[in-house]
């Protein structure tokens, strides 16, 4: 039986729990007044249920009736951290190169840039986002849901794209490999992908360049002098320089105690040890 509309927007509504802004509160001061309204306005029965109890029964809700990208963000992270170690690699989420934002780049012996199209999402743009993410990636996979799966397969069928699947039960399958190609990337794309203190250290690192020009030149001299670096040379140091932003608490991410649906918000939001200890208190309160 379709889903009514009244069920989709209940599903919408609840899938906003589990975005940043919703969770910022709550890791900051321990304030669960937002997420005890709306949980109890779909779920009355759960009132004086503990969060992390009511969290995964709204979690459940979502894997099962609205997989939206959150969902297959949560899928991808546990399929990652299931092979490989945060010591050596490092995943970053929502970084914008050009005109798209690539939902994870993935850092480690090469760059690997996963898009998510989930049944919930069209395909409009996805041309121009492989075209974007080839400019900083060596492989480039999409992860599709089940509805579009065959219109993917057959549009990336004989290119170097990768394709992965995550199925029902939010397993993540390979369908197509991405094969290595480094043949697209741009040194303006690379050098954005970096802040200030990470571009000036690279650059005096590598060819002993030091900042002189006032702060409204410092951007396009600094990228004028990065083009002076073979590009495939650049893409690497842009990689070790981007790996270097470590985790302040790999080792509660990956702890039992943080709950399974809320390990991609963990990860994003990048809490420290204080804010991971404000997060388990919260998640015992009564909503």
């Amino acid at each position: 039986m379709a889903q009514t509309q009244l069920e989709l927007n209940a599903l919408r509504s609840l899938s906003t729990i589990f975005t940043p802004s919703h969770f910022r509160p709550i890791v900051s001061t321990g304030d669960i007044s937002q997420s005890r309204i709306k949980i109890r306005r779909h779920f009355p029965s759960v009132e004086s249920t503990p969060l992390y109890k009511a969290l995964k029964m709204v979690y459940g809700a979502l894997e099962k009736n609205y997989r939206n990208e959150y969902v297959f963000k949560n899928a991808i992270l546990q399929e990652l951290l299931k092979n490989y170690s945060l010591a050596e690699t490092r995943l970053l989420s929502e970084i914008r190169t050009g005109a798209s934002v690539a939902d994870f780049i993935f850092l480690n012996g090469e760059t690997r840039i996963f898009e998510i199209k989930t049944d919930l999402d069209g395909l409009e743009k996805l041309d121009k986002q492989i075209e974007d993410y080839r400019r900083i990636a060596e492989k480039v996979f999409i992860v599709s849901g089940n509805k579009s799966l065959e219109r993917i397969v057959s549009r990336y069928h004989g290119t170097k794209i990768g394709i992965l699947t995550c199925g029902p039960k939010n397993c993540i399958t390979r369908v197509k490999e991405a094969e290595f190609d480094s043949n697209h990337f741009c040194h303006e794309r690379l050098f954005k992908l970096m802040r200030r203190p990470e571009y000036l250290s690279l650059l005096s690192k590598k060819i002993g360049y030091q900042a002189t020009s006032p702060n409204t030149k410092l951007f396009r001299e600094s990228l004028e002098a990065a083009k002076t670096i073979e590009i495939k040379e650049f893409q690497k140091l842009v990689r070790e320089t981007l790996k270097g932003r470590v985790l302040k608490c790999p080792e509660k991410l990956l702890a039992t105690s943080t709950p399974m649906p809320l390990k991609q918000l963990c990860h994003a939001l990048d809490l420290s040890s204080l804010e991971y200890d404000t997060l388990f208190l919260a998640l015992k309160s009564s909503i």
